[in-house]
């Protein structure tokens, strides 16, 4: 096992790259270990993040994927980290957690890929696959999510 903090590993030509940092909570929260000030996340964090890699594990969501809270239903993810993953890194998978209704993957397809879907042609490099891997809060055991890569 290799923990990453703000760390780029390569296992058998794979790269990932590993941050655990998230969007610093208000005082309520007992826990905020890896809160970072909103203000300065993007710039000390986020555009730290390597372009070169196949996947990407995060703390938190990017803005408006997976991260919808029920309760003040509102979307709690990173507005900026969501920015420099679609604009600048593009990574092919993006694995994050921290929001636990949001469970499940979603696919993102750039606008060049969707302006070359009407002519059949091979799907773009710049497509996204995030997976919200936090654990369902009522289950006994988490299940395993299995992400077949092929590179």
């Amino acid at each position: 096992m290799t923990y990453l903090q703000d760390q780029l590993i390569d296992i058998e030509g794979v790269r990932i790259y590993g941050s655990p940092w998230h969007s610093k909570r208000w005082f309520v929260y007992r826990s905020n270990a890896f809160g970072y000030k909103s203000k300065r996340i993007r710039a000390h964090k986020w555009r730290q993040i390597s372009e070169d890699i196949d996947i990407l594990l995060t703390h938190s969501p990017p803005y408006s994927i997976r991260d919808f809270n029920p309760s003040n239903k509102e979307h709690l993810g990173c507005a900026d980290l969501l920015d420099e993953i679609v604009t600048r890194v593009k990574p092919h998978i993006h694995l994050f957690g921290h929001l636990h209704d949001g469970l499940g993957g979603s696919l993102y397809k750039s606008e060049e890929n969707r302006a070359l879907e009407g002519n059949n042609s091979a799907p773009s490099s710049h497509d996204i696959l995030f997976v919200n891997l936090a654990v369902d809060q009522s289950a006994l055991l988490a299940q395993p999510v299995v992400i077949d890569y092929f590179y």
